[in-house]
């Protein structure tokens, strides 16, 4: 498959460019491998499995992943 194409897979499309290691994402979240694979598990971060064995997650989905939680100050 030429560059830069797409492969189907289960009626999806997923583009490699983006995709990084576990061990990459967890380094940019600040946590475990495992951590990583649980947030998978649980549905909060998309994985992509390559093979049998290998497994991925995009970076656009790491960096979605973390979100800013309320602070306490109500403005006033």
């Amino acid at each position: 498959m030429p560059d830069g194409q797409t492969s189907p897979n289960n009626g999806e499309s997923a583009n490699t460019d983006g995709l990084i290691t576990l061990a990459d994402a967890a380094e940019r979240l600040g946590v475990s491998v495992r951590t990583v694979r649980r947030l998978i598990g649980y549905g909060y971060l998309p994985g992509y499995r390559i093979g049998p064995r290998v497994l991925r997650v995009h970076r656009d989905d790491v960096e979605a992943a973390v979100r800013r939680l309320p602070g306490r100050y109500d403005g006033a």
